[in-house]
């Protein structure tokens, strides 16, 4: 009896860290780019790094790669709507960081939000 209430209370304590988005692990560490070049895999309703730090002023070259569907890399507040279709070969944008802030970046594509593509871009002074 013990073991069956233990279990049904794990479950429901998952679950209930699932619906409210509550993280399952450490907070990552932001990437940042290297001699002015980031690399982002998109894949699997993830992106890879899922969080940025840029500096204001900073001109990122992303080279972007999406291994098995359509994606896109969406900042609204900051105007950049990036879709990356299906392709082996990185699909590369610029974009000059001119604002501190920290960004909510999304994939657009029907679903993928709701399924987890999100990340963050944190812009410092």
């Amino acid at each position: 009896m013990r073991s069956t209430l233990a279990l049904y209370l794990t479950v429901v304590v998952v679950a209930l860290g699932v619906l409210t988005g509550c993280p399952s692990g450490p907070t990552p560490t932001p990437a940042v780019p290297t001699d002015g070049v980031l690399d982002v895999d998109m894949r699997n309703y993830v992106y890879e790094p899922k969080a940025f730090e840029f500096r204001v002023g900073e001109t990122v070259e992303f080279r972007l790669i999406s291994e098995d569907e359509p994606h896109t890399f969406t900042v609204k507040e900051l105007g950049i709507n990036w879709v990356v279709p299906k392709n082996e070969e990185p699909q590369v944008e610029t974009f000059t960081f001119s604002e501190a802030g920290t960004y909510r970046l999304v994939c657009t594509v029907a679903g993928h939000e709701g399924s987890g593509m999100v990340g963050k871009i944190t812009v410092v002074e």
